[in-house]
Parts: structure tokens; sequence; C-alpha cells
């Protein structure tokens, strides 16, 4: 790939985001030059911008960004396109734990980001053992252990929504994803979460890099394939779990992002990592700017425009390396 060809992909995303951030902060269902009679104009911007749009633009910003490297991650450790950040069952996890707590009228004092959080580590821990039960240090034993949990998880917050009363509407709310009425402690403990996830990662970019060439390759260059494993399901978990507490479930993000910045020309995860990063978080703002505006005053919820963005998107990459790949069978 030509150094162009990257200054291209990192400036695209790069103002894409940028882009999505100021749109996010300017527009909404307050406008900022109708400030209300007796209110400063200074003092209403600030109000609005600062206190209101800024903390939910940068939660919905580093959500994307957590979401986009996980995904990237996770493809490049089970060697599948279609792994994602919530393939280890952390989101029915941190699912479970923010529906318990609106099932019990909000008793814990953990919040529901605290117990989303406890969820999502109670789904790892369960992953982690059924590994080690099964004596299946693989990615395929990863893989199936994580679907049990998503499916343990999943039943638990089908129960609790059977048995829930009026709490019902906030575990669905939740379970829709939203970075509504968000605030600054929230985008900033997202923002640090994300920070050390893309540290954690970009450590482990050339171990990354040889995974893309099979198991066997990457342990003839020395890689240790299960040190490794562990420790990119513990910060890939950590990251989808941080999203789902400060942000609900959000889906295609992370298993999209990977395959849009791949198209641009980026398998290296050197570029990959960050490119998807920004890609994602500017995704996600303009999502949510969408989900806030499609329908004013009413709003959508976050993950039901990812879905209607992220499956046609989708749908659109795979036809796409389909036709490739028929037209270079083609050529021979």
């Amino acid at each position: 790939m030509s150094r162009r060809r990257i200054a291209l992909g990192y400036a695209g995303f790069g103002l894409f985001a940028l882009a999505a951030i100021a749109a996010g902060l300017w527009w909404g269902a307050a406008r900022l030059d109708a400030a209300p009679p007796g209110t400063p104009e200074g003092e209403w911007i600030r109000r609005i911008v600062w206190e209101l749009r800024a903390p939910r633009v940068l939660t919905a910003f580093w959500a994307g960004a957590a979401l986009g490297l996980a995904g990237s991650a996770l493809q490049a450790l089970f060697q599948n396109a279609l792994a994602e950040p919530y393939t280890l069952g952390v989101s029915s996890g941190a699912a479970f734990g923010a529906a318990l707590f609106f099932a019990l009228g909000g008793a814990s004092g953990l919040g529901a980001g605290g117990t989303a959080l406890a969820g999502a580590a109670a789904a790892l821990f369960l992953v982690q053992l059924l590994v080690r039960l099964s004596r299946r240090p693989s990615a395929e034993g990863l893989i199936l252990a994580g679907a049990a949990a998503n499916a343990f998880f999943g039943a638990l917050v089908s129960l609790l929504m059977v048995f829930a009363g009026e709490e019902l509407r906030a575990i669905v709310y939740w379970l829709f994803g939203s970075v509504a009425g968000r605030s600054w402690p929230t985008a900033l403990g997202l923002g640090g979460l994300v920070a050390a996830g893309f540290v954690g990662l970009y450590a482990e970019r050339r171990r990354l890099d040889a995974l893309l060439f099979g198991e066997t390759a990457a342990l003839a260059v020395g890689v240790d394939v299960v040190t490794l494993r562990r420790r990119i399901a513990f910060l890939a978990s950590a990251l989808a779990a941080g999203v789902v507490a400060a942000a609900g479930v959000i889906g295609f993000v992370g298993l999209v992002a990977p395959h849009v910045v791949r198209r641009f020309g980026a398998p290296m995860h050197r570029h990959l990592l960050p490119l998807a990063a920004l890609f994602g978080g500017g995704w996600l703002v303009a999502a949510d700017l969408i989900a806030r505006r499609a329908l004013a005053p009413r709003e959508l919820p976050l993950g039901v425009v990812t879905a209607l963005i992220g499956a046609p998107l989708f749908a659109w990459h795979l036809v796409r390396r389909e036709a490739l790949s028929g037209d270079d069978r083609d050529a021979r």
C-alpha cells in the first residue's frame, strides 16, 4: 500500500469523524441561535453544547471507536470475517447486568453501567471457565464458549423481561442502545478505556498481522498464539463491555468498520486499528445524529439506526467481494 493511499485514508476517515462530531454539536432539538428571553446567548450555547451535546457526542465517538478496534482485533484472532465485539458473550452478560438493575428498580448502588460491567465480567469469566474445562484453548473453543455464554445470558434477560412490570420499557430501551443524557464522567471514563484498549491492541499489531497467515505461520515466526489469544480476547471484551455499559447494545459497527477500512487498502493492523477506530467513531456519531433528527422530536434507538445502515453496507461488501472473486477465477 502506497504512502499516498495511507495518507488519504487517514485524511478521509479523520475528516469524516470531525464532520460528524461538528454536526452532532451543532444540530439538535434546541437551536443555538434561539436563546430564551433573559438568558445570555453565550450561556445558552455553553449549556446546550458543553453540558448536553458534547458528552453525548463524545460518548458516541468513543463507543464507535471501541467497537471498531475490538472488531478488527477479533476478526484477525479468529481468522473469521464475521467475528465482532460481541462474539465472546460479553454483550449478553452486560445486558443481563443492566436488565437486572432496572428489574430491581435501581436498587444496586453500582448504577446501570456498573451492573452492566459486572455482568460482562461474569460472562467473560464463564467463557474462560468453559474453555479451560473443555481443554480447547483454540479460536474455535473461544467462539463456542462465547456462543454458550450469549445463549445463557440472553435467556436470563428474556426471563427478566417476562417478569418485569413498569421496568420493561427501560430494559428494552437499554437493549436497543442510546447515548441520550450521557454525562461527562461517562464520556471521559469510556474515552480512558478506549485509549488503554488501543495501546494494548496496537502493541500486538505485528502478532495480529502474523495471524492473518494462519496459526501455523504465526507459530513459525515465534508468536505464542495461546497467550496472544487470551490477551486479545480480554482487551476486546473490555472494550465491548465498556460500550454496553455506557451506551447499551449497538450492533454492526464492530462487524462492518474493519471491512470498510480494508476496502480502502489497510489490511495491516498498524493502520487498520486507528482507521477502524476513526471510522467506527464517526459512523456512530453520525448514526446518533440521524437517531435524533429523523423523527424529531421523537428519538430512534441507536442500535436500530446502525443496523439499518450496517446491514445494507455489509451486504454490499459481500456482493462486491464475491464479484471480484468471480472475476479473479475467470481470469485464471
